[in-house]
């Protein structure tokens, strides 16, 4: 194991810290996997993709919800602690979910409720296992130990991805139930509680503490509107979700149709994300870290619309010209393969390391309110556009396959 973590760049005394987070990034993967592809295939399954936009309008309000609720208890207890309570919560509500589907099925509103929790649930979760990476490593230790530890979440995810469909075909499930899947999401949260609980707080108390006693510098919107850096990673943050919602949609949209059962929508988003998480272990340990440490972060955070904007051009010209269903297929699949690609191997990185060189006493505040509020508020933003576009141009705004 030392040699290899030699191997990794891995330095005798971050080790363990290395390992226990690479291990919690694993759980946090299958977590997030699990859920992700049951909550969009029964979404999709159960209501016309018009909702789509409210269903991210209420997302982005619980969303902001729970940031202000996340950082009202950060201000008042260790990072630690809230971090266990977190995954408790969590836990607490994956477990109520298939309890519920157990006796009601799937009902619309129950439904409704599993599909927008998760994106502020996955938005939480990432906010605060970069506070504890953030605090427990500088920017140099980060620059090198956050591909390998971010790994973890990319190589579990893709395990759970391509699992899916054996999962499904082993228990025989019924085309129109996948909700086998929460308990496997709900297995992923509970060990994560576990770990936190009862050995990565020990590790990490001198590292992560964050006493209520202790004073802090004020930010609120009018200190971060004031600082240009402040501002300019709120504002990144907001507009890199908008982006992502956007594409998001088109991309449920157009496989909505393309799939007659819950399973079916199931299996292919499986399936994809597992090709998509292939390729992000390539690019993360092979290729974007090396472009990051070359050309620097703002390559880094430069490269998502360089890429994004010709591909989104052509997208909308098929549109346009009302291209066959096939070609439709190919573009928003590409759109949505290379968002994520590159938004988790060159955008995120680079986005979380600018957070590196801030005081402790506002990095963990500033995290919540750029990755946190401002992701939301994002989120909400391209819900009531998309609302919008549906009230004035009706279904003409989906493609005619749809």
């Amino acid at each position: 194991m030392k040699d290899f973590l030699k191997y990794l760049n891995v330095k005798e005394k971050e080790s363990k810290q290395t390992l226990y987070l690479l291990f919690q990034s694993a759980l946090i993967g299958i977590l997030i996997a699990f859920y992700y592809t049951f909550s969009n295939g029964l979404f999709l399954k159960t209501f016309e993709i018009k909702f789509l936009p409210i269903a991210y309008i209420f997302s982005g309000l619980l969303g902001l919800l729970a940031s202000f609720i996340f950082k009202f208890f950060l201000n008042k207890y260790q990072l630690k602690n809230v971090i266990s309570s977190l995954y408790f919560l969590i836990s607490i509500l994956l477990f109520l979910f298939k309890f519920l589907i157990n006796i009601y099925g799937n009902y619309d509103i129950l439904v409704f409720l599993i599909f927008i929790f998760f994106l502020p649930i996955s938005l939480t979760l990432s906010i605060a296992f970069s506070s504890v990476c953030n605090q427990v490593f500088d920017l140099r230790q980060g620059k090198r130990l956050f591909p390998i530890i971010n790994s973890g979440e990319v190589i579990s995810s893709f395990i759970a991805f391509i699992s899916i469909s054996f999962i499904l075909n082993l228990f025989n499930v019924p085309s129109d139930d996948t909700s086998i899947l929460l308990y496997f999401s709900l297995a992923g949260s509970v060990i994560a509680f576990l770990f936190q609980f009862l050995t990565l707080n020990k590790l990490l108390i001198n590292k992560t503490e964050t006493s209520s006693t202790s004073k802090t510098e004020k930010l609120d919107l009018k200190a971060i509107y004031k600082n240009k850096y402040y501002r300019w990673l709120v504002i990144l943050s907001a507009i890199s979700m908008i982006c992502f919602i956007i594409i998001d949609f088109s991309f449920l949209g157009i496989y909505k149709v393309s799939f007659s059962s819950q399973k079916e929508l199931t299996t292919f988003f499986a399936l994809f994300f597992g090709v998509v998480k292939f390729l992000e272990f390539i690019f993360k340990n092979f290729i974007s870290g090396k472009l990051i440490d070359r050309y620097g972060l703002k390559f880094g955070i430069s490269i998502l619309p360089i890429i994004l904007i010709p591909f989104t051009i052509l997208t909308i010209a098929a549109l346009l010209f009302e291209t066959s269903k096939d070609t439709l297929l190919i573009l928003f699949s590409m759109n949505m393969l290379l968002l994520i690609l590159i938004k988790k191997s060159f955008d995120d990185p680079s986005y979380n390391l600018l957070f590196m060189p801030l005081p402790a006493k506002i990095k963990v505040k500033l995290q919540v309110i750029a990755a946190g509020k401002s992701r939301q508020i994002g989120i909400i933003f391209s819900g009531i556009l998309l609302l919008a576009l549906f009230s004035f141009f009706g279904a003409s705004v989906l493609p005619s396959a749809l």
